[in-house]
C-alpha cells in the first residue's frame, strides 16, 4: 500500500508492505495523515477510521474499500471525506 501525507501523491509517502489477512492480528495500524492512498495491483484494501480495522458505524462511513490504482485525493471519496482520518487498514488479493 503507498500513502502519502498530501493529496496528488504528493507529500511524504510511504510503501506498506504488510501480510495479507482478514483477522484482528493482520490489521496494520497507521497515524491518521494520508491523503493519498494506493493499494498494490492485485490486492483490495479496506481502510477505516478506527485503529482496529473494524467496522462500527451502521451508516458505513467509517471504512473505504479501495484497489490499484487507489485514490490521490482522499477529501473526495464515494463515502465522503477520508482525508487525515484513516487509521488502520488490511489487505486481500483481488
Amino acid at each position: 500500500v503507498y500513502i502519502c501525507t498530501d493529496i496528488n501523491w504528493a507529500g511524504n509517502c510511504t510503501h506498506y508492505q504488510r501480510p495479507l489477512g482478514s483477522g484482528p492480528d493482520d490489521c496494520t495500524k497507521l497515524d491518521g495523515d494520508a491523503s493519498s492512498i494506493g493499494p498494490d495491483w492485485g490486492f483490495t484494501c479496506t481502510f477505516y477510521t478506527n485503529t482496529f480495522c473494524d467496522k462500527i458505524r451502521s451508516n458505513q462511513t467509517d471504512w473505504i474499500e479501495l484497489s490499484y490504482p487507489g485514490i490521490a485525493n482522499l477529501r473526495s471519496t464515494e463515502k465522503g471525506d477520508f482525508n487525515d482520518n484513516v487509521y488502520s487498514y488490511v489487505c486481500l488479493r483481488s
